[in-house]
């Protein structure tokens, strides 16, 4: 099949079961949901596109490689990508964004594929996905706004990610995420790096987008989120276990970074 069948046998850009659509000058915007075990054969778009995942998750396979893509997942993909994609054992809903209109230098970020986890560019989704089920005369403007935000963002990490981190750099990040749940402090940080703790952070910062105790915030919020999903134990535990000085905290930190209070994930589950 080529390239154009491709495309054409899978417009528009969801499969799944669209609760909500709508369109902005410049973004096609759908919550969709899909059934667990789903699969789609391999099929491309029209659009360049940004899916998000809020709920469950899926394994995206390219002809060379592939991205698995589970809550707080951000994936950005050229338009006619040849891909097939395999969703997991639970329910998954998604927010897809199809660029249907020219959007001047910001389509350069839609070269290659990307997968971002978390962080300020999902927070941004979030409050994306709210401002379309509220659905009033104003939620066009303000979504094109949010996206425009967004590919901003993403356009200037790129710019000051220039070049592969260093090994000290890379080796930090993997310490920082096994250890996560530890208590850990920005002496700790240097001691890992072997470099003064304000120099670490702010190359860290620059390759990652964020500073070492952020990302070991986020890696503790990773590991409560499947534990919520996959466990019986209760919240309070999991905010101990995860690393969190109190419940309270926990509600704080998950609620900012996903969008969503634990009990409420608890209970969609």
């Amino acid at each position: 099949m080529s390239r154009q069948e491709l495309v054409t046998s899978y417009a528009p850009s969801t499969q799944g079961r669209a609760s909500v659509q709508i369109q902005t000058p410049s973004f096609r915007i759908t919550e969709a949901s899909y059934e667990p075990r789903t699969r789609f054969p391999t099929h491309a778009h029209e659009y360049a596109s940004i899916t998000a995942v809020f709920e469950g998750g899926f394994v995206e396979q390219f002809r060379r490689t592939s991205e698995s893509c589970s809550v707080r997942s951000i994936l950005i993909k050229p338009a006619a990508e040849a891909h097939a994609n395999a969703y997991g054992e639970r329910a998954t809903r998604c927010l897809l964004v199809a660029v249907t209109h020219p959007i001047g230098s910001l389509g350069r970020i839609f070269d290659r594929t990307i997968h971002l986890r978390g962080g300020s560019s999902y927070s941004l989704l979030v409050a994306l996905r709210e401002e379309v089920r509220l659905a009033d005369d104003l939620t066009r403007f303000a979504a094109e706004g949010l996206l425009l935000e967004l590919l901003a963002k993403v356009a200037r990490d790129k710019i000051s990610d220039s070049g592969p981190p260093p090994r000290w750099i890379r080796m930090l990040k993997g310490e920082l995420h096994d250890r996560c749940r530890e208590p850990i402090t920005l002496a700790d940080v240097g001691a890992i790096a072997g470099v003064h703790p304000a120099y670490a952070s702010r190359v860290f910062r620059r390759h990652y987008g964020c500073t070492p105790i952020e990302f070991v915030r986020r890696c503790r919020i990773d590991w409560a989120t499947i534990a919520l999903c996959e466990t019986d134990q209760s919240i309070s535990s999991i905010s101990a276990r995860a690393g969190f000085s109190d419940q309270s905290h926990f509600t704080r930190a998950f609620t900012r970074l996903t969008g969503r209070t634990p009990n409420s994930l608890r209970q969609d589950r």
